[in-house]
């Protein structure tokens, strides 16, 4: 995937002076500044060092660029990741960018959205438009993102039904993260048949080996919720999420929810189990 780095006029502090780029398309282009001096650049490099964020960025955008120092994209990413995890929005956005084209980086569609994201719920319009667009073209992990995003009001306005659209989009493609929400979202709701979905979204998410997932399963089966009984005996019949197969505990498990009888799958699956002998005397 390709796109710009930076598209708009950029203003860098290097030293004791104001760089001025210009790039105005989608291509990045080789900005032009001013020579520094070797006690400039040693200058930037130390406050980096220390720890200060706008160095740090200064330094990364030009190891980029090749500013009067070496062209390396790989120390670039090195400067911007120290930013971005103090927080800088251009920092995070230009990770977004180099793993979307793995630049400096091996190219990371996870890793990219997850920095995308991160910026624009700090407001970065850009960051916000790669997100929303990537999610609109069917990308899991820019649906959970944007669904994410949506759910806190971080970088958007708060919107409920937005956020469960998009993580459904995301979950029905297997993010396990999207399920995990989702899960969580029908949970915090108090009609039974809300329960009832969240268990089959956590079920879904477990069985990927999702901890928090089969934590919630087991609570709530514990507690007499036929669907996570149910979604128990799943787990414990295909040994899926890491779970040790077990014929017995998934006979008890699926015995509890079909005598409930608002689960006509566990019925089903205890007549099969009954049928192949299968955990039974």
């Amino acid at each position: 995937m390709t796109g710009c780095h930076i598209n708009r006029l950029i203003f860098v502090l290097v030293g004791f002076g104001l760089v001025v780029l210009s790039t105005l398309s989608c291509v990045p282009q080789d900005p032009q500044p001013r020579e520094l001096t070797r006690q400039q650049i040693n200058d930037l490099r130390s406050r980096a060092e220390r720890g200060e964020v706008e160095a740090q960025y200064e330094l990364g955008f030009m190891h980029w660029y090749g500013l009067g120092v070496a062209h390396d994209e790989a120390v670039a990413m090195d400067w911007y990741l120290r930013a971005a995890t103090q927080g800088f929005a251009e920092a995070q956005f230009n990770l977004g960018f180099a793993y979307s084209d793995g630049r400096g980086v091996t190219e990371d569609a996870v890793a990219a959205a997850r920095w995308y994201r991160q910026a624009a719920e700090q407001g970065h319009a850009e960051a916000m438009r790669w997100t929303r667009r990537t999610a609109e073209q069917g990308s899991a992990e820019a649906q959970f993102s944007l669904g994410g995003m949506y759910g806190t009001g971080r970088g958007v306005l708060q919107d409920g039904m937005a956020a469960m659209r998009w993580m459904h989009l995301a979950a029905e493609q297997g993010h396990v993260g999207a399920q995990v929400s989702l899960g969580s979202m029908y949970a915090a709701r108090s009609g039974a048949e809300d329960e009832a979905t969240a268990a089959e979204w956590y079920h879904r998410a477990a069985a990927q080996g999702d901890a928090e997932a089969l934590t919630w399963l087991r609570w709530k089966a514990n507690e007499g919720v036929a669907r996570a009984q149910f979604a128990l005996g799943e787990l414990f019949v295909t040994g899926l999420g890491g779970m040790p197969k077990d014929d017995v505990e998934a006979v008890r498990l699926y015995r509890m929810a079909a005598n409930q009888g608002g689960v006509a799958r566990a019925q089903v699956a205890l007549g099969e189990m009954y049928a192949a002998g299968r955990g039974v005397v």
